[in-house]
């Protein structure tokens, strides 16, 4: 049975963390997950024989999707204790705090899984792409090094702003209050982070936290309002890891010219109310047949602003799929093409399509 935590929990629910990711065991990352983001309420636990056999963590926060905001809750992290794995925990968890998140109003379910593949029975599909550059360490480095090291507590104020104009630009990404972008630098300190600025005219116009490991450097937050602020943070890291390896996580419509890159799908989204979700894509009319096997409120025939229609359905679609489009990531076109959705009456298509797409990106949020 899935039930919320209690604050009593916190300990038992670390130990069950520790044990299924033991590579962060007694690390100063999960002092603080515990003591700052461990939110009871925003988490659910299953139990087998009295036993906890299962968590899902949730952090309340903010998304834009295209132009409009909206609450959602961060799947932080889902652990099974091994000896229940196969029981369908990792279902039972998530499907319950979905109930929960629906019950107070919060229409999705952000997350970064490790392996998207798992997710797909729960209807959570790629909303955004990455894009990684990266550098092999014997490649030639570019001679620039116009960035400067930042002491990220105290250019909080400069970076958050930077990230403020940033985050406009794009759908799915998180709509940090500025207590939410400190939380967050907080984070990325418990796990020895380090952080490169780029600034123009006085102004931060980029920077890039990352890592600096044994074989290289990883840029796991990288975000610029320009391509010469993008390329000038490129062309420090390669040449401060000379003789090492240099990966850095981008949104996918960046580009840095002569760069290696690869892009693939990777944050997905659980729907956890439709209407929402349909309203800020703009549109009204039409009637779309919605499936939806874990939210069950999801599911039936409603307009393009979520309202329940008698009309005959137009398109067959699942809230899954259908969020890939609410969001911009994909054109209803494309997923009809691909068979992921059926439409009855091809007229839906433009009439849904000219929402249009749009740069789809989720930063980093736990």
């Amino acid at each position: 049975m899935a039930r919320l935590a209690r604050p009593d929990e916190r300990e038992a629910l670390r130990g069950v963390w520790e044990r299924v990711f033991p590579e962060d065991a007694g690390t100063e990352f999960v002092n603080w997950l515990f003591t700052k983001r461990y939110l009871p309420d925003w988490c659910v636990v299953a139990e087998r024989a009295g036993r906890i056999a299962g968590v899902a963590h949730g952090f309340p926060l903010h998304m834009r999707v295209r132009d409009t905001i909206l609450p959602c809750a961060v799947l932080s992290g889902v652990a099974t204790e091994k000896a229940f794995r196969g029981q369908g925990v990792m279902r039972e968890v998530i499907t319950s705090l979905m109930d929960i998140l629906r019950a107070r109003g919060v229409p999705l379910l952000p997350h970064r899984p490790v392996d998207i593949a798992v997710y797909r029975s729960l209807g959570h599909y790629p909303v955004c792409d990455f894009q990684y550059v990266s550098l092999p360490s014997e490649a030639p480095r570019p001679f620039s090094d116009a960035c400067l090291q930042t002491d990220m507590r105290a250019y909080a104020s400069a970076l958050y702003t930077c990230y403020g104009v940033f985050s406009k630009r794009y759908s799915c990404v998180i709509d940090r209050s500025y207590a939410d972008f400190a939380m967050k630098l907080r984070d990325y300190a418990s796990c020895d982070a380090q952080c490169l600025r780029v600034e123009e005219a006085g102004n931060v116009t980029g920077y890039c936290i990352y890592y600096a490991e044994e074989d290289g450097v990883y840029a796991d937050e990288c975000i610029a309002l320009s391509a010469t602020a993008y390329r000038l943070l490129y062309e420090s890291f390669a040449l401060r890891t000379a003789g090492r390896g240099l990966r850095m996580r981008l949104a996918s419509d960046v580009v840095i010219p002569g760069a290696q890159n690869e892009i693939v799908p990777m944050a997905v989204l659980g729907v956890v109310d439709v209407q929402p979700l349909l309203r800020a894509a703009g549109l009204s009319g039409g009637s779309v047949e919605i499936t939806d096997d874990v939210v069950c409120g999801n599911a039936g025939v409603v307009d393009l602003q979520g309202n329940p229609t008698k009309r005959p359905p137009q398109l067959r679609i699942s809230a899954g799929r259908l969020a890939q489009w609410a969001t911009g990531y994909r054109s209803i076109k494309e997923i009809v093409a691909a068979g992921q959705a059926a439409a009855t009456d091809e007229a839906i298509i433009p009439l849904m399509d000219a929402a249009g797409t749009c740069p789809c990106y989720i930063v980093e949020e736990y």
